[in-house]
């Protein structure tokens, strides 16, 4: 593998790469996948979107490491209106010592695109919590289960304390009113995509790889979850309830299943960003027979949409403290009951290696 890197750092720009080269870089990228990268982490076949995986970010720095390239980023930043940015990216990839040009690829986001521009109407929590006949009604008999909140207009939401409240408000999209919030998220999306789009340029690894299809996947997700509920936390596999650090309603609502999202099919793997806004700890009953412990995330998307997650993963678990309240990359996929979300990674999106 060092002979192949040695070969793509010396060759010569006007020099035309000879077949065996060509081959042997295809070989490397390859190699790489097979030993370092794993499947729903670094790449991904998005569902419906075709056979050729999706190059993911962690994927793209992967192969920025394997041939030695480092990115410089240039920003066009426009000001729209009503407080609205376009971020306008050019990553340049330079090898890393002569500081030679490898390639170069465009990216661009804005707090106008649809997941960053419109976020849920706010909801006024009322004072009566959520029926427990709601829960086992509303895959079975949807229209009894609205009846039980009040009917059309009312839904679930959490209070402070986590616990399930019946709230009044619709699930309409409106305008989100301060752009300024989405300023920074937009403009590390904006380097993802030119960082990708530069990394599939400067390897030629387009043949192995796309960009296109995870953006239009996102969009598709937020788009068919604008009037999805919000999703559960990961069940554990015991049978014994949860004997949560913290007080009795967690527990409670633990074991009632709130409702989760339609659109996301059993076994995809979903790599996206968001914001880490808190966690809970849970053990099993010390007098059950398979001891475990868990991890149950709140998350916030770049929709403005609280979802949760759950994890059995310790080296996971260990990692949640420092990223508290910081906007991370997650990979999830949905549990094995319906409505759960099981946590498969956190790192904090750091886009420049």
């Amino acid at each position: 593998m060092s002979d192949q890197l040695q070969k793509y750092e010396t060759q010569q720009m006007d020099s035309p790469l000879r077949v065996e080269d060509l081959l042997g870089q295809v070989n490397l990228i390859q190699k790489v996948m097979e030993a370092v990268m794993k499947d729903g982490e670094h790449y991904g076949k998005i569902p419906g979107c075709g056979d050729k995986p999706a190059l993911f970010q962690p994927g793209a720095q992967k192969l920025l490491v394997t041939f030695r390239l480092a990115p410089e980023y240039t920003v066009d930043e426009r000001q729209l209106e009503h407080g609205h940015r376009e971020y306008r990216i050019i990553c340049t990839l330079k090898t890393i010592g002569s500081g030679r040009f490898v390639g170069q690829g465009a990216g661009s986001a804005c707090t106008m695109e649809g997941k960053w521009r419109y976020r849920v109407a706010p909801k006024k929590l009322t004072d009566k919590p959520v029926p427990k006949e709601y829960w086992n009604l509303r895959q079975s008999d949807p229209k009894a289960a609205q009846a039980l909140l009040g009917g059309v207009g009312f839904s679930t939401k959490k209070d402070e304390n986590g616990v399930w409240m019946i709230a009044e408000g619709t699930t309409e999209k409106v305008e989100h009113d301060n752009p300024a919030d989405y300023y920074n998220t937009v403009l590390k999306m904006a380097c993802k995509r030119a960082l990708v789009a530069a990394t599939l340029t400067a390897t030629a690894a387009s043949d192995i790889f796309t960009q296109d299809v995870e953006e239009i996947a996102e969009n598709l997700r937020v788009a068919s979850a604008e009037a999805a509920p919000p999703p559960s936390i990961l069940t554990p596999p015991a049978k014994t309830p949860l004997v949560p650090a913290q007080t009795p309603k967690q527990a409670d609502l633990v074991k009632e299943p709130p409702p989760g999202p339609k659109n996301i099919q059993l076994g995809s793997v979903t790599t996206a960003d968001a914001t880490l806004i808190d966690y809970r700890f849970a053990t099993s009953d010390p007098t059950a027979t398979k001891k475990w412990s868990a991890w149950f995330c709140d998350f916030k998307d770049a929709a403005g949409q609280q979802f949760e997650a759950g994890t059995f993963d310790k080296k996971i678990g260990e990692k949640l403290d420092a990223l508290k309240g910081e906007q991370v990359q997650i990979t999830y996929k949905p549990g094995k009951k319906t409505g759960t979300f099981e946590l498969l990674g956190i790192e904090p999106i750091d886009f420049i290696p």
